[in-house]
């Protein structure tokens, strides 16, 4: 098999009167046809090459670049070939290393990324294993499939018992250690005995660097990270304090430290139990308040028959989600796009007004990526969020996957396996800002654009 770079081509090309995806090699000279269709993407059409045998397996990512003897169009990302004309895109492939013939794929498929909690439990599943694995170990890697779009682990002989076991452990030592997030010491700190007042990381904006310094004595440059990840220390709330990370969405009494430490007791109970409903099939628990990142936790007076209001979540992927937010920060400048990590300022989204003008959008992806890669994913996943009104839901999220065919940003997401990404908004409620509540929406992959919506 040729091992020369190739070059992927949008047409139309010569003798060809349909658009196509050619596969074109260091000469110039055309190897491949497949058909190209407006929903399919790059990645699509480097699978339809291997599918026919004209390309190896190992050419699997996608950038978008010039090459040698080609000319710059006024579209951001196209060029025209001197040796094919009438081609107007490029994109260059090439080999990537395989993974470790020791590395084992399994899915688990109570963790569907299509909604926000399972979402977010997968997330915290790849930093737990990433964390409390031997130094010498290989890293777990994350994936999502196209299909159902249930979370995928990949590492030397994955199963799900094995990880199930492997989670049971940081259970029990977080539980011994008497911390609430891995990792990190005596943080966020409790309410002292007999302490009055709020949540002890909820000053004004005015003491934030005392705080910060206090959080660094108490529990070192681990403690600060977190810190910075939860809280905006230069941007106020409505009330005057440090802001919170969109995550979080405390009520009553809630506070940062009960976030994490309530859903870790509920393990307590049963972690081996837990621990494999996370993963395989979940049951709801009375008690459980889900942390308003559950929107089904919730019952009203008038849903439960008596007239009492009452929680019903599932303890162990809420604790999963709350571990996630190792993967995030929180915008500490206001010049920033988003609140934080996943999150998209959208003004004219709250039309009826029981939403917020905020919206959390994340990719879905195929290439089984680490912590380090989906972090940096996470803060750029190279897509456009926007607001678009449909005529039949009104306002609603949309997201520009596919922004041009080459255009930069899109080849930063393909190049990743970003497939489509999925949104979720929060439901204000009388007490608080309320659930995360799954939200479909308007993804465009690159077709024509729908007669009856209206981008924003």
């Amino acid at each position: 098999m040729d091992k020369r770079l190739s070059v992927l081509v949008l047409g139309p090309v010569p003798l060809v009167r349909e658009a196509v995806w050619a596969l074109v090699d260091a000469d110039h000279a055309i190897r491949a046809y497949t058909p190209y269709r407006a929903e399919a993407d790059i990645l699509d059409a480097v699978r339809a090459f291997q599918h026919q045998g004209a390309l190896d397996p190992g050419f699997a990512e996608a950038f978008a670049e010039p090459l040698t003897g080609e000319v710059p169009l006024a579209e951001p990302g196209t060029y025209v070939s001197r040796r094919h004309p009438r081609v107007r895109y490029h994109v260059r492939i090439h080999p990537v290393a395989a993974p470790p013939r020791e590395a084992d794929t399994v899915a688990l498929p109570a963790l569907c990324g299509t909604q926000p909690l399972p979402f977010l439990a997968a997330l915290g599943v790849v930093v737990l294993l990433e964390a409390s694995r031997p130094l010498a170990s290989a890293q777990p890697r994350l994936s999502w499939s196209r299909q159902g779009g249930q979370a995928l682990i990949t590492a030397p002989g994955a199963s799900v018992e094995g990880i199930a076991a492997d989670l049971v452990d940081c259970v029990h030592t977080m539980l011994a250690q008497d911390g609430v997030i891995w990792g990190v010491d005596r943080f966020p700190p409790p309410r002292e005995a007999g302490q009055s007042g709020g949540d002890p990381l909820r000053v004004p904006v005015a003491h934030s660097n005392a705080l910060a310094a206090q959080v660094g004595t108490h529990s070192g440059p681990a403690g600060v990270r977190w810190l910075e990840r939860l809280v905006n220390l230069s941007a106020p709330d409505s009330s005057g304090r440090v802001a919170l990370s969109p995550f979080l969405a405390p009520r009553g009494r809630q506070s940062i430290r009960t976030f994490f430490e309530f859903p870790l007791r509920l393990m307590e109970e049963d972690p081996a139990t837990l621990v494999g409903e996370a993963l395989t099939g979940w049951r709801r628990v009375i008690g459980c308040t889900g942390e308003n990142l559950d929107s089904s936790a919730p019952v009203d007076a008038v849903e439960s028959g008596d007239g009492q209001a009452y929680s019903r979540g599932v303890p162990g992927p809420t604790w999963l989600a709350t571990q996630a937010l190792a993967l995030t920060e929180v915008a500490q400048r206001p010049d920033t796009a988003g609140p934080a990590t996943l999150w998209h300022e959208l003004p004219g989204l709250a039309a009826a007004g029981s939403f917020l003008n905020t919206a959390m959008v994340w990719p879905l992806w195929d290439t089984p990526l680490t912590c380090q890669e989906i972090t940096v994913l996470l803060r750029g996943p190279g897509y456009r969020v926007h607001v678009v009104r449909d005529a039949g839901r009104g306002p609603m999220v949309g997201v520009e996957l596919d922004p041009g065919p080459v255009r930069g940003t899109w080849a930063r997401a393909t190049q990743r396996g970003v497939f489509t990404a999925r949104a979720a908004l929060r439901h204000v409620g009388a007490k608080s800002l309320g659930p995360l509540v799954p939200h479909l929406p308007y993804v465009d992959h690159g077709a024509a654009p729908c007669q009856d919506r209206e981008v924003v």
